[in-house]
C-alpha cells in the first residue's frame, strides 16, 4: 500500500513538474525581450550598455545582465524598473573582450535571451612610422546588418572618418600623409547599424610621414627649335600629400644635380626651360616632393637631341648631325629630318633609321636653312624635337628695299636723318651722303646693318635756318656689293614775317621732299611769349605752303610768337609713317603805344586822367613819369593800367605843359622810349 502511495505520489509530482515546467514556458514566453542592444567604451575603461523597453512593458519587469569574460556568462546586475535602460560596467580591461547579453524578468520569468554584445578590442600597430595597422574584434554574435567607420583624430583638426567597412571586416591600415612633425593619432571604430552605435576604445600611437611621393615617368623631352627652350612633359604621379614637383638638369658623369624649376601639385605637369637646348645636349629629371619633403629621386631620365649644321661657301649642301634621344623604353624607332627655307614653314626632307645621326642634305644658293630633327618613338610617347641649327647658302640675304625715313630739324645747327631698315637683310653696310642746296653730293658716314628699327645719324655744324640739304644712303650687301641708293631726303626752310598793319604774322616754308606718297599734311606749332610753349593750333594740306596768323587777339601780351611746321608723311609701302619738323622761327608785333595829348580836370570822364594805351608790349618793363616845368617829377608808374590824375602831394595841380616820360620794351627785349608833353585844363 506504501508502495503504491508513493507511485502514485511521484505520479503527482512528476504531473505537477510538467505543469510548472509548462507555466514556466507560457510565462517565459509572454516575457517581452529587451529592444536595440548596444555597447560603446569610453575613455576611462567603462562599457555602457543601453537598451530599448518593449513597447507596453510591465512595471514589474527587470532586465539581468549576463557577462563572459573568458569563464562563461554569470549574471552581473539586474536592472529595474523598466524606465532604467542602461548599464556601466566599470574598469573593465580595454584589450580584453567582454560578452554581455540580457534578458527581461518578470515575476522570475525570464525572457529569451538577447543577442550577444561585446566591447569591441580595438589594436594599434605602426608601420614604418607612417601607417596606422588597425584590427578589431566583432561586437555582435550574431552580427547585425551594417557597417564599420573608423574614426582618426589629429590635433588642432575636426575627427575624420577614414573609411566606411561592411560589418564581416575587422582590419584597416591608414597612412598619415603630411605629418611633418612627430604627431599623436587617436583612433576608434564604430560599428553603425540601423538601431545604434557600438565604440570601440580610443587608442593612441606617434606617427611621422616618411613615406614619399611615387617615382615621376618622364614621357619626352623635347626642344622648341624657335626658342631653344627644352619642354619636359611627365606622368602625374597619384599621392594625396603631393606638394610639387622639381625638374633637376643632370650630368650623372661627374655627379652634378641642378635644381631649374619646380611645378606645383595640380598644375600641367610640365616644364620649360628658357633656352638650355641652345648650346647642347641636356639630361632631365622629375621629382616628386610630399608636403614634408619626401621624395624617392627619379625613376628616369630623358635626353635631348642637340643638332649642329655645316655649310661652306658656295658649296651645294649641308652637314647635318645631331646626338641621340635618350629616354624612351622602346627606344627611337626613326629620326626626320626637316627644314625651314627662307623662313618659311619647316618641311620634311629626310626620314631616317633611329640608329642614324647625320643626314648631307642639297641645298640652294642665296637661301637659308633652318634644320632640326624630330625624334618618333617606338611606343606612343610624342615625338622630341632638337633645337634649329641654321646656315646661309654663299650670299647673305640683301636689303628688299632701302627707304630715307625722314630729314628733320634738330636747331639752328643740326639735322637728323633716318635710314628705315629691311628686317629681313642680313650683313648690310649703308653709306651716307650729304649735299648742299648747290654741289654735288659728299659722304659722310657710313654705318653697319643694326638690329633696330632704323639707322639715325645727327648731322652737325650746319645753318639750318637759311639753307635747305639734301640727304641719300647708298646700300651695299654682305659681301660688298652696292645694291643701290635711297630716296633724297630734304629738310624745310621757313620764315615768319609780322604783319604790323593786320596784326598778322605770315608764315611760309619750301616743301619737304622727298617721301614715297608725298606729304599728308603740316601741322602749324606756335609758342605765345617767352614762357609758353608749343602747342599744335592749325594744319594744312600737304600742297599748303603758307599761312597768315591773325594774333589781334593777344594785342595784350608782349607780341613775340615763335613757329615751327612739322610735316606728316602719307603712307607708304614700309608702315613707318614719319615726321619732319622746321627750325622754329620768331615774329615780334611791333608796339603800339597811344599816347593822349592832353587831360581836362573836372572834365569829360573819360577825359580826366592821363593814362597811354599799349598793345604788344612787355608790360612788366613799363614805366611812366611826369615832370613839371622845373624838372620836378611829380608821378611815376610802373603799372601801364594806373594814370596820372592832375595832382601832386594831393593838390590839383594848375593849368599848364607837363612832360613824360614812358619807357617799356617789345616781346624780343627791345626797349623803346616815348616822351613829350601833355596839356592839362582846369575847370
Amino acid at each position: 500500500m506504501r508502495r503504491g502511495f508513493r507511485r502514485s505520489l511521484n505520479f503527482a509530482r512528476g504531473a505537477m513538474t510538467v505543469m510548472a515546467v509548462l507555466a514556466a514556458l507560457f510565462v517565459r514566453a509572454q516575457v517581452p525581450v529587451p529592444l536595440d542592444f548596444c555597447g560603446s567604451m569610453n575613455d576611462d575603461n567603462e562599457f555602457t550598455l543601453t537598451w530599448n523597453a518593449p513597447a507596453a512593458a510591465d512595471p514589474d519587469l527587470t532586465y539581468e545582465i549576463f557577462k563572459d569574460d573568458g569563464g562563461g556568462f554569470v549574471s552581473i546586475n539586474v536592472q529595474g524598473p523598466p524606465g532604467n535602460t542602461a548599464f556601466t560596467d566599470a574598469g573593465i580591461d580595454p584589450l580584453q573582450v567582454n560578452r554581455y547579453y540580457i534578458r527581461s524578468v518578470l515575476n522570475g520569468a525570464p525572457s529569451e535571451n538577447t543577442v550577444i554584445i561585446a566591447n569591441i578590442v580595438l589594436s594599434l600597430n605602426v608601420l614604418n612610422q607612417s601607417v596606422a595597422d588597425l584590427n578589431w574584434t566583432l561586437p555582435f554574435d550574431p552580427m547585425p546588418a551594417g557597417n564599420f567607420e573608423v574614426v582618426r583624430g589629429i590635433p588642432e583638426t575636426p575627427l575624420e572618418v577614414r573609411a566606411t567597412l561592411p560589418g564581416n571586416v575587422t582590419s584597416f591600415n591608414d597612412t598619415l600623409f603630411g605629418i611633418c612633425d612627430d604627431t599623436l593619432a587617436t583612433y576608434y571604430v564604430e560599428f553603425v547599424s540601423a538601431d545604434c552605435v557600438t565604440q570601440s576604445q580610443r587608442v593612441v600611437d606617434e606617427f611621422l610621414d616618411i613615406i614619399p611621393p611615387p617615382q615621376p615617368l618622364i614621357e619626352t623631352a623635347e626642344v622648341d627649335p624657335l626658342t631653344g627652350d627644352i619642354i619636359v612633359y611627365w606622368d602625374p604621379v597619384d599621392a594625396p600629400d603631393l606638394n610639387l614637383y622639381r625638374i633637376q638638369d643632370i650630368d650623372l658623369l661627374n655627379q652634378q644635380f641642378l635644381n631649374v624649376g619646380v611645378v606645383q601639385e595640380g598644375e600641367p605637369t610640365e616644364f620649360v626651360y628658357p633656352g638650355a637646348g641652345e648650346n647642347g645636349e641636356k639630361t632631365l629629371a622629375v621629382i616628386a616632393f610630399d608636403l614634408c619633403g619626401n621624395d624617392a629621386s627619379f625613376a628616369g631620365t630623358a635626353t635631348t637631341m642637340f643638332a649642329e649644321a655645316e655649310y661652306s661657301e658656295c658649296g651645294t649642301d649641308a652637314m647635318v648631325s645631331w646626338t641621340e634621344y635618350e629616354g624612351w623604353a622602346e627606344g627611337v624607332e626613326a629620326y626626320q629630318v626637316k627644314a625651314g627655307i627662307d623662313g618659311g614653314a619647316p618641311v620634311l626632307i629626310e626620314v631616317l633609321s633611329g640608329e642614324e645621326t647625320f643626314y648631307l642634305a642639297e641645298v640652294e644658293p642665296n637661301r637659308e636653312y633652318c634644320f632640326f630633327v624630330e625624334a618618333v618613338s617606338a611606343g606612343s610617347q610624342r615625338n622630341s624635337t632638337s633645337n634649329q641649327a641654321c646656315v646661309i647658302t654663299d650670299y647673305p640675304v640683301v636689303a628688299g628695299f632701302l627707304y630715307n625715313s625722314y630729314v628733320t630739324v634738330l636747331d639752328n645747327n643740326t639735322v637728323e636723318v633716318a635710314l628705315l631698315q629691311d628686317p629681313a637683310a642680313e650683313g648690310m653696310r649703308y653709306e651716307l651722303f650729304r649735299a648742299r642746296q648747290t654741289g654735288g653730293f659728299v659722304k659722310i658716314g657710313t654705318f653697319d646693318q643694326t638690329a633696330e628699327e632704323k639707322i639715325i645719324y645727327v648731322d652737325g655744324d650746319l645753318d639750318t635756318r637759311n639753307l635747305a640739304y639734301r640727304y641719300k644712303w647708298k646700300a651695299f650687301d654682305g659681301c660688298g656689293v652696292e645694291i643701290g641708293e635711297s630716296n633724297t631726303g630734304r629738310n624745310m626752310t621757313m620764315t615768319a614775317i609780322a604783319e604790323t598793319r593786320e596784326f598778322a604774322n605770315f608764315l611760309t616754308w619750301t616743301p619737304y621732299q622727298e617721301w614715297e606718297n608725298g606729304v599728308a599734311r603740316y601741322r602749324i606749332q606756335r609758342k605765345v611769349g617767352p614762357e609758353g610753349a608749343f602747342e599744335d593750333y592749325a594744319e594744312v594740306d600737304g600742297e599748303t605752303l603758307v599761312y597768315t596768323d591773325d594774333v589781334e587777339e593777344f594785342q595784350f601780351e608782349e607780341g613775340e610768337f615763335c613757329y615751327k611746321i612739322i610735316a606728316e608723311e602719307a603712307a607708304n609701302n614700309y608702315g613707318v609713317v614719319s615726321t619732319s619738323e622746321t627750325v622754329i622761327r620768331c615774329a615780334t608785333q611791333p608796339p603800339v603805344m597811344w599816347i593822349p595829348s592832353g587831360m581836362v580836370i573836372n572834365g569829360q570822364p573819360d577825359n580826366q586822367v592821363f593814362k597811354p594805351v599799349a598793345a604788344f608790349i612787355d608790360f612788366d618793363t613799363f614805366r611812366m613819369e611826369v615832370y613839371n616845368k622845373w624838372g620836378e617829377r611829380i608821378f611815376e608808374s610802373d603799372n601801364v593800367q594806373e594814370g596820372w590824375d592832375g595832382t601832386y602831394k594831393g593838390n590839383v595841380v594848375r593849368s599848364d605843359m607837363y612832360r613824360y616820360i614812358i619807357s617799356y620794351s617789345d616781346g624780343s627785349g627791345k626797349p623803346f622810349i616815348e616822351q613829350d608833353v601833355v596839356y592839362v585844363l582846369k575847370k
